[in-house]
């Protein structure tokens, strides 16, 4: 009788946990479950229009079940709260600010709009997949997923797990103590901050500027790209994994690093992707472990890309590496060209594009603002569109004989700038020891001509206090220049230790002008045999 009554106690709690099992499952199942299991289904706006309070159970329990689906068209006010064994799926319409996912619910994102302050509590997973959401928070023990939409902004508190792998998420993005983090896809905005105490995983993905891996926290990268202002300020709490570490072009050996003025400091992560630090670009690190591993084979096969499918673009270029950018094609933001060569016939590159030890020929397209060109770096522009705030640093030579160059061009000390030809937008920088030359048919310095040239032989130009040169540019565009050798807002400067020359080269033959008449032709021309640079 004993042992009928113990058998039959183990069986009643078996079938317990296995209804409680079941009961967990639909809610904290991955997406959206069947509506046939939960014990009451609201859709939003077949059944109304729009829902306020709380769905679920205030008390904790797992049971009854409820579901919520808001498609377009449908409403939920504002401190909504999904309770326990509740299941929200936002497909489209609105969810008010202050929306709360309690213990033992799941939130599913795929469309529409959830307003700032979405909260995940203990025991809740919050899943976007798509649409957009204010700024979120995750707290103790629960677990936001983000493969795709839009995330404001996003604070992972301690004992939350947050993962990305999609989507973007923008500024003000903060790990604070006793949270973990994994990055392995998306693209991240400013401001990124690991606090004291949390630990950060990145695999993939791109992050923006600032990056802060701040005293006591903890970061690992073996994928992924990263703008500028990359800080690691405190003794041994980021590790990069990968290999070909180099500072300044010289192997690194050493298992830790730090960077002093002017270093360029490179490498490859684990995932193949291509990274490069500089104090050039506002990045500091601070005894940063190096953890070597073996890296994907090279493969120096020249690569066309000519679609906007980001599958088929890497986000950086490896030692002797060449890829060719057709019409069409899309290369990321932060794309780092390392000893390699970079071809850009059309499509568009993302901002911030870098390189050292590398050749970039541009003859259309368009490139992002914020190009970065380092030491041994050549970069030749004969087409197409670089935006603003192109800086030239010491070692590169740019060449400028086509195209179009944007607002506050910079060259800096050590760097040298060659221009035949293109336009240029207002604010250009030439720094102290700098070098820019120019190749013209003309010349005049305060209007007055320059008219003791003599033909092939430099003529230094010393003259600031905003005096202005300008004249005519060897492929026959006009070009002006402020000469002020003090910032004035809005205006160019060439500080009086920068070297400016200008160099009086034969006029264009009516064979030459109009083929420069049939830019756009020539431009086709050069999509189609621009390989053969390299090929």
């Amino acid at each position: 009788m004993i042992r009928t009554r113990l058998l039959a106690c183990f069986a009643a709690s078996l079938i317990v946990a296995f209804l409680t099992a079941a009961s967990t499952a639909q809610v904290h199942g991955p997406g959206p479950s069947d509506s046939s299991l939960f014990d009451s289904v609201i859709n939003l706006p077949l059944d109304q229009v729009s829902i306020d309070g709380s769905i679920g159970n205030s008390n904790g329990e797992l049971t009854p079940t409820t579901q919520l689906n808001v498609a377009e068209g449908g409403s939920v006010g504002h401190t909504f709260m999904a309770n326990a064994g509740s299941e929200v799926n936002v497909t489209g319409g609105s969810v008010g600010s202050l929306f709360g996912a309690e213990s033992g619910s799941e939130v599913n994102i795929s469309g529409g709009h959830v307003g700032n302050g979405l909260r995940a509590y203990s025991d809740s997973v919050v899943n976007v997949f798509g649409g957009t959401v204010g700024d979120s928070y995750a707290y103790s023990g629960s677990e936001v997923n983000i493969s795709g939409g839009l995330v404001d902004g996003l604070v992972a508190t301690s004992g939350s797990v947050v993962s990305i792998d999609g989507g973007t998420v923008g500024e003000n993005i903060r790990a604070e103590s006793g949270s973990v983090v994994h990055i392995s896809g998306g693209s991240l905005g400013y401001f990124f901050r690991a606090f004291s105490g949390s630990e950060v995983k990145i695999s993939g993905g791109n992050l923006g500027h600032n990056f802060f891996a701040l005293p006591g926290s903890k970061v690992h990268i073996s994928g992924g790209s990263f703008g500028t202002g990359f800080q690691a300020q405190s003794s041994n709490n980021l590790e990069l994994i990968g290999g070909e570490f180099k500072i300044n072009g010289d192997v690194i050996d050493d298992p830790a690093i730090s960077l002093t003025a002017g270093d360029v400091f490179t490498g490859t992560l684990a995932d193949g992707s291509t990274f490069l630090f500089s104090t050039l670009a506002a990045d500091s690190l601070f005894s940063v472990t190096l953890t070597k591993v073996p890296l994907p084979p090279l493969d120096t096969t020249r690569q066309l890309v000519s679609s906007n499918v980001s599958a088929t673009a890497p986000s950086g270029l490896r030692t002797g590496q060449v890829l060719m950018l057709q019409p069409g094609g899309v290369l990321g933001e932060s794309f780092a060209v390392v000893d390699a060569t970079l071809n850009i016939a059309g499509g568009v590159v993302g901002s911030e594009l870098e390189s050292t030890r590398s050749e970039v020929n541009i003859f259309g397209g368009r490139v992002g603002g914020g190009f970065r060109a380092f030491s041994k770096s050549v970069v030749n522009i004969r087409g197409g569109r670089v935006d603003d705030f192109f800086r030239a640093n010491s070692g590169a030579e740019v060449n400028i004989s086509g195209g179009s160059v944007g607002e506050f061009f910079q060259a800096n000390t050590g760097s040298s700038v060659n221009i035949s030809g293109g336009s240029f937008g207002d604010s250009f920088l030439a720094n102290a020891d700098s070098e820019v030359n120019l190749y013209g048919s003309e010349f005049f310095l305060d209007g007055e001509p320059l008219d003791t040239l003599v033909q092939g032989n430099p003529f230094a130009v010393t003259n600031r206090n905003g005096a202005t040169l300008s004249g005519t540019l060897a492929d026959g565009s006009g070009f002006r220049f402020i000469l002020n050798d003090l910032p004035i807002l809005g205006e160019d400067r060439f500080d009086k230790d920068a070297f400016l020359t200008v160099t009086l080269v034969p006029e264009p033959t009516s064979a030459v002008l109009l083929l420069l008449a049939c830019g756009e032709l020539c431009a086709c021309w050069y999509r189609v045999q621009a390989k053969r640079i390299v090929w």
